[in-house]
């Protein structure tokens, strides 16, 4: 899920208009040029609380302004609740500890239920103030 999210911001931060780049330094640049340490910290700063700015939406996209900042920080909290990873399975850990994890069931497909058919709906729903136009009517309808 997170792919496309990281796709739109970079398009809208990165191109004038689309297929026309915007002037160098763009956006994000390390991303696409650094050595792989960079851009591990650079992706690491953006998930964190080190990323301070604004999203740096050129003038073309701005009408997705309010979208793209959503993500933004739909995906910001998706990272940050995101379960640990390392193996555990030689650590000690204290039985209350060890029964937190295993009550954790963390939904990867959704990024925690953040990023749920209801609530992308939602956020479409929301752009310039006008009602999102779908083909079917049912909240559940398999798509």
């Amino acid at each position: 899920m997170s792919l496309p999210i990281f796709q739109q911001i970079c398009l809208a931060c990165r191109y004038d208009t689309p297929g026309v780049p915007a002037a160098e330094p763009r956006a994000f640049s390390k991303w696409f040029s650094g050595t792989d340490d960079e851009v591990r910290k650079d992706k690491v700063d953006f998930y964190s609380e080190t990323f301070y700015g604004k999203l740096p939406i050129r003038p073309y996209f701005i009408g997705f302004y309010k979208w793209l900042e959503s993500l933004f920080f739909w995906l910001r909290a998706a990272y940050k609740a995101r379960p640990e990873l390392k193996d555990q399975s030689e650590l000690f850990l204290p039985s209350q500890l060890q029964n937190s994890l295993r009550a954790t069931s963390y939904d990867w497909d959704t990024l925690g239920g953040i990023f749920t058919y209801a609530n992308m709906k939602q956020l479409m729903s929301s752009f310039q103030d006008q009602p999102l136009e779908t083909r079917w009517s049912g909240e559940d309808s398999g798509h």
